[in-house]
């Protein structure tokens, strides 16, 4: 009998798994996507010649009032708006980024401003980067990460916050972390993803309010988990392996333990546990005063002064100075304006959401950015085009906010608004058409906080609030972009 001949296992080439030679081939995208952040969020620091602190801090209103708590934590640990004692306890604004923003005033208080605008440019560094990471542990192909990545540095709207001292510019990155870890999750089913997930989404919760119930929207998506893993590019399949019952408990409970302390300190300095008042607040001056002013044709400043009237007759005089009840009692008598005109309420409010996606960019701080004073009629001028948009009144809406924003501006702006534009129609355009593509399927996901962060700003949405979520539909964009990619096709082959 013949011996069977002796054969060599296949040697691994020296230079790596097929993966990691795509992943090089991309880099130098990726490292082309960190340079434009860097110049793209330079430009508008520096352009046009307007003072620093005009462009950083007064062209948004949040941005004073973020810096006058930075301020008092540094000088006075203690948190709250007002510049001359007593303090009054701050209950509107969440703690995370004025705690960000204090670290400046400490390290050096003459250089304040620098400083802080140093720490904006590496958390928009850090975005672009976790815009890579999550596309790739989302097994996007590497030069598809790349690609998405780029459309993060590009972006006009998020390099413009990027100069501004407000929150979304740290919401952002801490979004794409609680993501990350989730997917993570969803990958090897590991508690400590889990765990740091809900740290994450509690951290969300004290950077901006209106993800307090986003703790509860990830823990409901991980009880949908059970019994459930991701297959290779394709949407989750069942399986063998079984999310624990307990898992949503975890995450929930990590998350109350980072915001629990928040609730107990407002319980204890104002009576009342809340997290923040900001939905009472919104809804009266934003939601209930949008649809009086629509119902009754009047302003949005009249419609606010109706509703102070009827607290004032329903439960005596208003005292301003305690914020705490302040805002119980306006939202008790503006909910009924709102919630009892279902009618007129529900087309205001989707108008609002699709406003946080069409509008380009900010154009009220981008007037004041350029040295510009904004034209008459143009505070609340978002919410007036609500009202004429929900009574059918089109041209009329769209003909107020072009002479308010646009009429007569620097060609600065013009430029600006009309890259911006462009920029957003590609987003659009591309995101929703890889919906239709098979490659997007383990991104469906992602649709949840999109959905979420967009529907709940209603009648204050705005080119500012898209920004948490403008990395994910950069993520859906660079799918289109790269349908036709190579290494796409021989990844799925795999």
């Amino acid at each position: 009998m013949g011996t069977v001949p002796k054969t060599r296992p296949p040697t691994v080439p020296k230079t790596g798994t097929p993966d990691s030679g795509l992943r090089r081939k991309a880099t130098p995208l990726l490292t082309a996507a960190l340079l434009l952040t860097i110049l793209t969020r330079l430009a508008f620091i520096l352009l046009p010649r307007v003072p620093l602190a005009t462009k950083a801090i007064d062209s948004i209103g949040d941005s004073r009032e973020y810096v006058a708590l930075a301020r008092n934590l540094a000088q006075h640990r203690t948190f709250s708006r007002d510049t001359v004692p007593p303090y009054r306890p701050e209950i509107f604004r969440t703690p995370a980024y004025p705690l960000l923003l204090a670290g400046s005033f400490i390290v050096h208080r003459p250089s304040f401003l620098v400083l802080a605008l140093f720490v904006q440019l590496l958390l928009s560094l850090a975005t672009v980067w976790l815009t890579w990471k999550l596309a790739l542990e989302l097994e996007l192909t590497p030069t598809a990460a790349a690609v998405a990545a780029l459309l993060v540095a590009l972006s006009p709207n998020l390099a413009f916050l990027s100069s501004k001292l407000i929150s979304e510019t740290l919401f952002a990155p801490l979004l794409l972390v609680c993501l990350l870890l989730l997917n993570r999750f969803r990958l090897a089913g590991r508690v400590p993803d889990l765990i740091a997930a809900g740290v994450c989404s509690g951290l969300l919760v004290l950077t901006r309010p209106i993800a307090t119930f986003f703790p509860l929207l990830i823990a409901a998506y991980v009880l949908f988990l059970k019994g459930t893993v991701p297959a290779r590019g394709l949407s989750p399949v069942r399986s063998a392996r079984r999310v624990p019952l307990g898992a949503p408990l975890v995450l929930l409970a990590a998350a109350s333990v980072v915001v629990a302390p928040w609730v107990i300190r407002n319980g204890v300095k104002t009576g009342r546990y809340v997290i923040s008042t900001a939905s009472e607040h919104n809804i009266y001056l934003y939601d209930a005063a949008t649809v009086l002013a629509a119902q009754k044709g009047i302003t949005i400043p009249q419609a606010r002064d109706a509703m102070m009237a009827e607290a004032t007759a329903k439960f005596g005089p208003i005292d301003t100075n305690d914020e705490a009840t302040m805002w119980q009692k306006l939202a008790a008598v503006a909910r009924p304006h709102f919630f009892g005109k279902p009618a007129l309420a529900v087309p205001v409010w989707l108008f609002g959401v699709f406003a946080d996606f069409l509008n380009p960019i900010s154009p009220g701080p981008l007037l004041i950015h350029a040295g510009s004073s904004p034209a008459p009629g143009s505070a609340n001028l978002l919410q007036s085009s609500l009202g004429l948009l929900a009574k059918g009144r089109f041209v009329d809406a769209f003909r107020t906010a072009w002479r308010v924003r646009v009429g007569g501006a620097p060609l600065f702006i013009l430029v600006v608004l009309a890259l911006a534009a462009l920029f957003n129609l590609i987003l659009i355009w591309f995101g929703l058409a890889s919906l239709f593509l098979r490659r997007s399927r383990g991104l469906l996901w992602l649709l949840l906080p999109i959905l979420y962060f967009t529907l709940l700003t209603g009648t204050v949405g705005d080119a500012r609030f898209r920004a948490p979520i403008e990395p994910l539909l950069c993520l859906f964009a660079a799918i289109s972009f790269t349908r036709h990619d190579k290494t796409a096709a021989a990844l799925n082959r795999e």
